[in-house]
């Protein structure tokens, strides 16, 4: 992955957010890219991204894609979804939390809009 300048400058906040932000609420520190070459935090890269650890490997897109006034397959409600990390299905945010976090998601320190 190659840096990305512009979205590195694209920023309202101090700190680089993580690009599935809208899902984690993480802001990363500036020197992130550096380190991991990525823009994704650390729970998103293992929950999301593709990696392998001894004969255990996983394949996931690492950045899930947002599309606008989707209908959720789960909720059927028209609202910003994203897509499913290891196929195209895509489910609205609250849905997504709620499925890979599971309903206490409080507890990890997430906001449900």
């Amino acid at each position: 992955m190659s840096r990305d300048i512009e979205y590195e400058e694209n920023r309202s906040i101090k700190g680089i957010k993580c690009k599935n932000y809208i899902l984690c609420d993480t802001v990363l520190p500036d020197w992130w890219f550096d380190c991991k070459v990525c823009y994704l935090c650390t729970h998103c890269h293992m929950s999301f991204g593709s990696w392998k650890s001894g004969e255990t490997e996983k394949k996931g897109k690492g950045e899930l894609a947002q599309h606008e006034n989707v209908e959720c397959i789960i909720c059927l409600e028209n609202k910003l979804c994203v897509e499913q990390p290891c196929c195209d299905h895509k489910i609205c945010v609250n849905c997504f939390k709620r499925c890979y976090y599971g309903e206490d998601i409080e507890s990890l320190g997430l906001e449900v809009p």
